[in-house]
């Protein structure tokens, strides 16, 4: 009803490494480092499902966050660095590097992102 797009966590033990899957291939052009960028999305944790953050349900979206320079999850910035304005990504993160989401460092969180714009110079410019 709000939009949010459901996350559902198979019942496995969750990958060792970083998964990036575009669910939808935007038609905009490539997001660079350095670029603030528009995004919905919605964070659950791999272990059960619970949602940990999330732009549709708290009020808040969208938001922007400049990406590729450290400022969101090492998950993020390697994950939608180079993917393209209008995609929905779905980030898998191992512990670490999906950021503290509700104190949640030592947990898998999986996210899915809807990349609505990408603005400023790349580097600064």
């Amino acid at each position: 009803a709000d939009g949010a797009p459901p996350v559902a966590v198979p019942d496995s033990a969750p990958p060792l490494e970083a998964v990036v899957q575009p669910l939808i291939r935007g038609a905009g052009r490539q997001v660079e480092p350095g670029e603030v960028i528009t995004v919905q999305y919605v964070g659950v944790t791999w272990a059960d499902g619970t949602v940990v953050d999330s732009t549709w349900t708290d009020g808040t979206l969208p938001v922007d966050v400049p990406i590729g320079v450290g400022s969101v999850p090492e998950g993020w910035d390697e994950g939608i660095v180079e993917q393209t304005v209008g995609s929905q990504v779905l980030l898998v993160l191992p512990p670490g590097a999906g950021g503290d989401a509700g104190g949640l460092l030592d947990q898998t969180l999986v996210y899915v992102v809807d990349i609505l714009a990408a603005s400023g110079a790349p580097g600064g410019r």
